[in-house]
């Protein structure tokens, strides 16, 4: 079955879209840019956010809390 280009997700996310992805306000999404820590495009007036990165963001909070949660 073949997808196309419009049923993909986009390679690079607007900050509404990676803060929905992450469960975050567009404001702590825009933090996040501003301090470094989230690589963002400015393309024109806007910015976005490589998919690729948001989703190693969420892996690697997974695995830190995997790390330190309490083993039952």
């Amino acid at each position: 079955m073949r997808v196309s280009a419009s049923e993909r997700s986009p390679e690079l996310l607007t900050v509404a879209q990676a803060a929905a992805l992450c469960n975050l306000s567009r404001s702590h999404v825009y933090q996040l840019v501003q301090r470094g820590e989230w690589p963002a495009l400015r393309i024109g007036r806007t910015l976005r956010i490589p998919r690729r990165w948001v989703e190693t963001w969420i892996d690697r909070a997974i695995a830190e809390w995997e790390e330190t949660r309490p083993r039952s």
